[in-house]
Parts: C-alpha cells; sequence; structure tokens
C-alpha cells in the first residue's frame, strides 16, 4: 500500500528557520482543513536542507534551498 498525504501526515526535518516554521505550519493547517480523519498510516515528509560544501546538481538545490522527498 502507497502512503498518501492525509491527516496522519507528518512533517520532520530542518524546520528551525523562521520561514520554513510558516510554510510547515501553513501545510499542516492546509492538510488538517483538507483531508478527513482515517486510520491508515499518512506519509511522512521530510525536509533536507542543503550543506553549503554541496555543490548543486540537476538533482539537488542551491544553498539556501530546501527539497521535499518521501
Amino acid at each position: 500500500m502507497n502512503k498518501q498525504i492525509n491527516i496522519n501526515t507528518k512533517i520532520i526535518g530542518d524546520i528551525n528557520h523562521e520561514p520554513v516554521k510558516r510554510a510547515v505550519c501553513a501545510l499542516k493547517r492546509d492538510i488538517n482543513n483538507t483531508c478527513k480523519e482515517t486510520d491508515e498510516p499518512g506519509l511522512t515528509i521530510k525536509l533536507n536542507r542543503y550543506a553549503s560544501s554541496q555543490i548543486p546538481t540537476a538533482d539537488s538545490c542551491a544553498e539556501e534551498m530546501f527539497t521535499i522527498r518521501r
């Protein structure tokens, strides 16, 4: 069974920066306002911040940017 974004979705990772906190708060609010109650497990969304030592590639992003992976 594939997990989906639902009311039980968790958002974890590097969410200590104020703009990211606000975005995560808005996403959680939207999920809670949109999704119905369910016992099915939700997707875990992990936010990763790229270290400044990493060189961006086509599959990554530049410094000060985040990616969302499932």
